[in-house]
């Protein structure tokens, strides 16, 4: 795997390389994404599949600005980006204007 980001890091432009990352990572994606599930049934406007695209386009990011040497694994870098996008898609604001975080409530901010 990190190989494959290494050479996605020196060419991220290339959309092979992303698409190997993208299926590489499908379980994954699949486990941060499974959480938001009962979430989903709240907001209509988006379900699994739609939620399932948006983890696995935010991988691409996670692997442009993942660093080994900071002690973190791959899974655990990714994982956050994912559940990221996925908080972002589901409609939750991340932090005030002041960029303080904000603890999201458990229901989506705006209308789905």
């Amino acid at each position: 795997m990190e190989e494959l980001i290494a050479t996605l890091q020196s060419n991220p432009n290339d959309q092979e390389l992303q698409w190997q990352l993208m299926q590489r990572n499908k379980g994954l994606v699949y486990h941060v994404v499974i959480r938001y599930q009962s979430l989903l049934e709240r907001c209509p406007a988006i379900d699994l599949e739609d939620l399932l695209q948006v983890g696995c386009l935010a991988l691409v990011p996670a692997a442009l600005s993942y660093d080994d040497t900071r002690g973190k694994t791959w899974a655990s870098w990714a994982a956050w980006y994912i559940h990221r996008e996925a908080r972002k898609a589901l409609g939750f604001r991340h932090t005030l204007d002041d960029g303080k975080q904000k603890s999201a409530p458990p229901w989506p901010t705006r209308p789905c």
